[in-house]
């Protein structure tokens, strides 16, 4: 799954990296403050893509559960005591278990 999700992020990488070669133009951006600024389209894509994608990786990050792993569990349940075994031949069945006896159809 490691694997995975490294060619996943190298092939977004190299997609991304194809788009700026074929895409290096010089854009007008204006800045919240009103002043306007020149600036290469990959570098405002790159931007604008961690703006979207940071905040929603710390959140999810901040939100995850905090739980122990499952070989690393501190308190473990207690063993729960069983009653006595069943007798030879009855297939486990309870005490008040009783086989009921179906027909043939048409009989």
């Amino acid at each position: 799954m490691n694997f995975l999700r490294w060619a996943l992020i190298a092939a977004i990488s190299g997609g991304f990296l194809l788009l700026s070669v074929s895409n290096w133009t010089i854009v007008p951006f204006v800045m919240p403050d009103g002043e306007p600024m020149a600036i290469a389209l990959p570098v405002l894509l790159g931007v604008a893509f961690i703006a979207g994608w940071l905040p929603t990786w710390a959140w999810a990050v901040a939100t995850r559960p905090r739980r122990p792993r499952a070989g690393a569990v501190a308190n473990p349940l207690p063993k729960v005591a069983r009653g006595p075994e069943p007798a030879p031949g009855t297939a486990g069945l309870c005490d008040q278990a009783q086989p009921t006896i179906v027909p043939p159809a048409g009989a």
